[in-house]
């Protein structure tokens, strides 16, 4: 990257494969405590951040990520009314849980204040004043000691965090020990909503640790995807539940909640969904048989006492 003026963002997911985005401006470039971060203004996909190197959202797709994350889990729900957010530095999926009217309290809970800041500044087509939404409750923290410290209990929650397979605080919400304490903060209808990591044929096998770790503490976990074009991926996704199932949700019953619940104008702050629906619900619970096969055999479940290397065990 230069300092000023155009040039090319180059994102590295290992040394077999780089990506590179043109970008017209760089908006912000350094380190926060935790992170180094940059935000560009580029070419093709309007502003994109970088977090460690690993791009985490760009303006014109960060829909398909956020509406793929939170809606399946909220309208599989009969009444969400407390929600809890893990991470979500950016503010987009504190944008579309509170897209609904019935919610009465979103507690966002980031161990990063400096990236709320920057995003509150440089990011305002992603979280659109959701950050000054009255029910918006901003933590700056770790979020599994919030967890375990809190007497609340909430509806739905939410990790929407970095990927967990390397050393670093994310990998303590992805293991066994940290979804037994996120259950027993759940009301006794509550889901868990978690970002599943990159899928792709060499990838499959992380999500499917994840999906077995959730399964060997929840009775009901689904696991869904969709394409995100920034990502160059397929992106995974899991809903843990204590006892609803998102996947048996009919087109015509997805139809019908969305509009008893947000009704059939746009949000006159957030606009309409513009990804997820009755159809795009349908087909994000189908998986590629690959993929099905490997969450369905016995195998490696994520605990504390893993060492965190990023290597993971062969069975």
């Amino acid at each position: 990257m230069t300092e000023n003026g155009s040039g090319w963002l180059e994102e590295a997911p290992d040394d077999l494969e780089h990506h590179r985005f043109a970008y017209r401006k760089i908006l912000f470039s350094g380190r926060t405590r935790y992170q180094s971060v940059t935000i560009v203004d580029s070419a093709k996909l309007g502003k994109i951040l970088v977090m460690d190197g690993a791009v985490q959202s760009s303006q014109e797709d960060e829909f398909i990520y956020h509406e793929s994350l939170i809606h399946p889990g909220m309208i599989t729900l009969p009444d969400p009314r407390r929600v809890l957010i893990i991470g979500g530095g950016e503010g987009a999926s504190l944008r579309e849980v509170l897209r609904y009217p019935s919610v009465e309290s979103v507690t966002m809970v980031d161990l990063d204040s400096e990236v709320i800041e920057l995003a509150k500044l440089h990011l305002k087509e992603w979280h659109r004043g959701a950050f000054d939404d009255p029910r918006t409750k901003l933590v700056f923290g770790d979020g599994r000691r919030f967890l375990e410290s809190t007497p609340e209990r909430y509806d739905v929650a939410v990790v929407d965090v970095t990927d967990c397979f390397e050393e670093g605080p994310a990998r303590a919400l992805f293991t066994q020990e940290f979804y037994r304490t996120a259950k027993d903060r759940l009301t006794a209808d509550g889901l868990l909503i978690v970002q599943g990591l990159a899928l792709g044929p060499r990838d499959y096998r992380e999500h499917a640790v994840l999906h077995r770790t959730l399964a060997s503490v929840f009775p009901v976990v689904r696991s869904y995807n969709t394409f995100v074009p920034s990502f160059w991926s397929e992106w995974g996704f899991l809903i843990a539940s204590k006892k609803h199932d998102p996947a048996v949700l009919s087109p015509e019953e997805v139809a019908a909640r969305l509009k008893r619940r947000l009704g059939d104008a746009p949000h006159p702050v957030y606009g309409p969904l513009r990804y997820y629906g009755p159809r795009a619900h349908q087909k994000l619970f189908l998986l590629p048989e690959m993929l099905t096969e490997l969450i369905q055999k016995n195998g490696y479940v994520l605990k504390d006492a893993e060492s965190g290397t990023g290597v993971l065990p062969t069975t």
